[in-house]
Formats: C-alpha cells, sequence, structure tokens
C-alpha cells in the first residue's frame, strides 16, 4: 500500500504560502514601511540633487537635504528642498530664501501604514516596466496628502481620492502612486487627475532612490479658461524677444508650462543627478 501525506498535514504545509499569495493591503503597507526602515536605518543625512524636465520647467536644478532626528518612537527625517534657477531665479530668490518642505519615502512609507493599514484594499498584481507590483487602494487619501504637504494650497477644501499605489513585489519599492485631488473654495472646486511613477531605483549605500519620478496631471479646462491662458501666452510671447538671453531662457520654459496648462495636462520629469548619503549638511539647513 503506498502512504500518502494526509490532506491536513498538506493543507497546513501550503497555506502560509497561499496566503502569502493573496496579501492584505496591510500586508504590503507593512513589508513597504520595514524595507524603507531597513535601509534608512544606517543613514543619518542625504543630499539629492535633480533636474527638472517636462512641459512645466519651475527650475534648472534642486537640492534635498535631509538629516535625521531622533523622536519619542524612533527617528524622522528633516527634509528641505532649495530650487536653483528657472522661476526661482526669476524671482529674484537666493537659495536659502526659496527652501520649502520636502517629503521623504520613509516618512511617506510610515504615514501609509499608519494611516490606512486597516481600511486599505488590496486590489491584485500589476505590471509596471516589467516589474510585477502589489496594488493597493485608498477610497480617501486626504489625509495622506495633508499630512505630506501640510503647507499645500487651499489644505481646508482639498480632497485626495480614489488613489491607488504600486508597489514592487521583491524590492517593495513604491512604483506608482495614482489618485484624484479636489482644490477650491468649496463652491468651484477642481478635480485634477495625477498619476506619478518613480522609475529605475538605485542604490547608493543602503538607500535606495528613483533615478526619474514622471508625474502627469489632467484637468479639464472650461473655454473661458482656456481663453485666459491663451491670452496671457500671447503676452508673455510679445515680451519674450525684449528680454536679455537669460531671463528670455526663463520665460521660454513658462511659455512651455502655458502650453500645457492650456491642453489641461501637464508632463513634469524628475531626473536624479547625484545622490550623497552621510554627507555633512550646509549649516543653513541645520546640519552639522
Amino acid at each position: 500500500m503506498r502512504l500518502r501525506l494526509p490532506s491536513l498535514l498538506l493543507c497546513l504545509i501550503l497555506l502560509p504560502g497561499l496566503a502569502w499569495a493573496q496579501p492584505t493591503a496591510g500586508d504590503v503597507l507593512r513589508e513597504a514601511y520595514r524595507a524603507a526602515e531597513a535601509q534608512f536605518e544606517g543613514v543619518d543625512t542625504y543630499i539629492v540633487t535633480t533636474t527638472m524636465e517636462g512641459s512645466m520647467t519651475l527650475f534648472d536644478s534642486m537640492k534635498v537635504y535631509a538629516r535625521k532626528v531622533e523622536t519619542d518612537d524612533g527617528y524622522t527625517f528633516v527634509t528641505e528642498a532649495r530650487p536653483f534657477g528657472g522661476m526661482a531665479a526669476m524671482a529674484g530668490r537666493a537659495a536659502p530664501e526659496g527652501t520649502r518642505p520636502a517629503s521623504d519615502l520613509l516618512g511617506l512609507n510610515r504615514k501609509l501604514y499608519e494611516l490606512f493599514r486597516n481600511t486599505a484594499r488590496y486590489e491584485g498584481t500589476e505590471t509596471i516596466h516589467g516589474r510585477t507590483a502589489h496594488v493597493v487602494a485608498i477610497d480617501d487619501a486626504t489625509a495622506l496628502y495633508r499630512a505630506m504637504q501640510p503647507d499645500g494650497p487651499a489644505m481646508d477644501h482639498l480632497q485626495a481620492r480614489n488613489a491607488r499605489l504600486s508597489f514592487d513585489a521583491d524590492t517593495w519599492d513604491l512604483l506608482k502612486t495614482e489618485m484624484e485631488v479636489s482644490v477650491g473654495d468649496g463652491t468651484a472646486d477642481r478635480t485634477v487627475h495625477t498619476v506619478t511613477e518613480l522609475q529605475d531605483y538605485r542604490q547608493t549605500g543602503s538607500l535606495r532612490y528613483p533615478s526619474r519620478v514622471v508625474t502627469r496631471t489632467s484637468s479639464p479646462l472650461s473655454d473661458a479658461e482656456r481663453q485666459e491662458l491663451e491670452q496671457r501666452r500671447r503676452q508673455m510671447e510679445a515680451q519674450l524677444q525684449q528680454l536679455p538671453e537669460a531671463q528670455r531662457r526663463q520665460l521660454e520654459g513658462m511659455l512651455n508650462m502655458s502650453a500645457g496648462m492650456t491642453s489641461g495636462e501637464i508632463e513634469i520629469v524628475m531626473v536624479t543627478k547625484d545622490v550623497q548619503v552621510n554627507v555633512p549638511l550646509p549649516e543653513a539647513t541645520g546640519g552639522r
């Protein structure tokens, strides 16, 4: 007589693997947070230098400075972004005056886990640039948007809905976000559909960072809004030839942005040029 493995024992062996084949949204958010924590554990400071491309070019380059700060429940990173050139230069700002808060990947993953581990939905997998990704859906992501951009526009009337986040099934890197953001005064809100892809992560020490971040936004315009933007564009074109070369180049960037706004679609491409880990920060950023 042939001996067979009892069916109960077979189930006990297979169930863990079957369960992970269909994780919950909380599982995915937890693993992404753990992976981010492991990357940042040995990081005290980092500097990321990026350039901006696409239909909206607000600056020539930007540096993000980040330093680790101890907290009651562990640590976080204080980040600061400094734009250089482009519209920042056109406004006549020195770099320290043009600083603004920036988000870090650890903080993003932490907030996702803390806010949505019990309410997000798992929606299976998709393939992004050849990578298998777990997809998590969040019906109302307003709390996340406000936590990551506390100084963002019109926060009292901002709503972020129908968010979908895709995480690499092997590395747990965030590969794509998609959501609808409504901003307005409560009576004439505008909804902007936003898709962001974080592409081609590369390693510097323990830190993995995307080499390209591509954001595409679309929002239908009324005929009156389109006519107003076209009128502004013609005014800028008339001024263009009267400006010195440096200012002309800056205004051309604004014209490209205006063209995208007129069509209702804008593409912003952030290209990472350099990542430095555990290096001294400039004194003005609070670094040591």
